[in-house]
């Protein structure tokens, strides 16, 4: 049954990167799914209301270190990190543990910074959209490529 759950996380997470890469939004039935996958397992769990429990505070602590990046981003009048990043982020501490998730960001936040300075050099495909300025680059698949170990 795990295996089952898994591989259903990964085919909506795969999905919903590649959704965010070509329109730059992901909508929010992605991060509730991805959740929802999780459910099985927690309900099976020993004592199932204590697991939904941790679960939800893996979830909550998954998702701060980019909640607090948008929140002061947004201070400074800047706009650069979406809701649904952080609405994923959550799901998946809510699936895989808080420490899991905050993983997933930093290593696809490192992973971002080296592929967007190579296409510093030359950037053969069009910019996405403008918000605020500025490009919005998809960080949902570089999440993606570092849930991938």
């Amino acid at each position: 049954m795990v295996a089952i759950c898994t591989l259903i996380q990964l085919l909506i997470f795969i999905h919903a990167a590649h959704h965010d890469a070509y329109t730059g939004q992901v909508p929010d039935r992605y991060s509730l799914m991805i959740a929802a996958t999780a459910l099985p397992l927690l309900i099976t769990h020993t004592r199932p209301l204590m697991a939904v429990c941790v679960a939800m505070v893996n979830a909550s602590l998954g998702a701060l270190p980019l909640l607090l990046s948008a929140i002061l981003t947004r201070q400074r009048g800047r706009y650069q990190l979406g809701g649904a990043d952080i609405k994923v982020t959550a799901a998946l501490g809510f699936c895989c543990g808080a420490t899991e998730a905050m993983w997933f960001v930093m290593v696809g936040g490192l992973a971002l910074c080296g592929i967007s300075l190579i296409r510093e050099i030359g950037d053969p495909r069009p910019e996405i959209s403008r918000r605020a300025g500025g490009k919005i680059i998809p960080f949902l698949p570089y999440i993606l490529i570092a849930s991938l170990r």
